[in-house]
């Protein structure tokens, strides 16, 4: 590129002086138009979308969002997730703070929750809402001090309590009441459990 001072002094020199085989192709999404055509494909079902993210890790979909403070947080990586992408959660956070980041999208999806949050039966139910709101969850697992189970706690449950000073042992749903599983019950026997007794949560016991 020459000067600009040199580019007005003498009009018949070029601002730019790049050969144009040293150009490369540069398109828009304006540039770009997809012709529909006749498909083999009979159904969306088998369309395979999926692709390497890494050499152990599989997406359903080959989407990602960015790492950007803006963008990915545990929300993000959540609806991601869901989908069938991933998020990628940004490094502006404390290593404890991305960790629970992470916890937060692990524990979203987990078909058996090996630690899940747990309450005291004497605690109150306004603490047990704060809980739940802030693990963005929708029931507590009620354990005695020996860390026994003593009763489930659901979101609905506490919807319609007016005091916030009623305990948890007041309006949870007893042990006895509770449909229960063994700890190494099969994903197939506990899908069966679910339907059959129409329960969203299955304690293993």
């Amino acid at each position: 590129m020459t000067h600009p001072k040199a580019a007005r002094s003498n009009p018949r020199l070029h601002t730019w002086q790049i050969p144009t085989h040293d150009i490369p192709i540069a398109l828009s999404y304006d540039d770009v138009l997809l012709t529909p055509q006749r498909t083999t494909v009979t159904s969306r079902r088998t369309v395979d979308t999926s692709t390497w993210l890494s050499r152990n890790v599989r997406l359903n979909m080959p989407i990602v969002s960015a790492n950007m403070d803006t963008v990915t947080e545990s929300s993000m990586g959540i609806a991601m997730a869901r989908q069938g992408g991933i998020g990628i959660v940004h490094r502006f956070l404390t290593v404890e703070a991305e960790a629970e980041e992470v916890r937060k999208v692990k524990r979203a999806e987990s078909f058996f929750i090996t630690q899940p949050y747990t309450i005291a039966p004497d605690e109150t139910v306004e603490r047990a809402r704060s809980a739940m709101e802030r693990n963005d969850i929708s029931g507590l697992v009620v354990v005695d001090d020996a860390g026994r189970l003593a009763g489930f706690l659901s979101s609905r449950d506490v919807r319609f309590v007016r005091n916030p000073d009623s305990t948890v042992g007041e309006v949870m749903t007893p042990r006895q009441k509770l449909i229960t599983a063994p700890a190494d019950v099969s994903p197939e026997e506990a899908s069966e459990i679910f339907a059959q007794h129409k329960i969203q949560k299955l304690p293993l016991v």
